[in-house]
């Protein structure tokens, strides 16, 4: 039996591609920003109130890195959870179309 809703799949399947994009893409960006942040504050560079920066610099990196990453984590929950209830919704139609034909099956006897 050929398989049925072909666009479908191939949605839900880049929904998933998508979902592993955003997760990767997220968490180096996350990772980025917390470097970027925490330069000021190990190289120790600035003017007269490096401290100041620096430590404004970490907390704003810090907060900046893992609020990327939980973004990012929640948007591959969201895109991967799409794909996977599509694959779900095909799967109960073809569950539902067998257990047809099979009771038919029966009835007829």
């Amino acid at each position: 039996m050929p398989k049925k809703y072909g666009v479908l799949r191939i949605i839900a399947t880049i929904n998933k591609i998508i979902a592993w994009l955003v997760l990767v893409l997220g968490v180096l960006g996350g990772c980025v920003s917390l470097a970027i942040g925490l330069v000021p504050a190990l190289t120790g560079t600035g003017g007269r109130d490096a401290a100041a920066l620096a430590a404004g610099g970490l907390i704003g990196g810090l907060l900046g890195g893992i609020g990327a990453i939980f973004v990012a984590v929640l948007y591959f929950l969201v895109f991967y959870a799409f794909g996977e209830m599509i694959y779900l919704l095909i799967d109960l139609e073809e569950n539902t179309r067998l257990t047809s034909e099979r009771l038919r099956e029966i009835a007829k006897g």
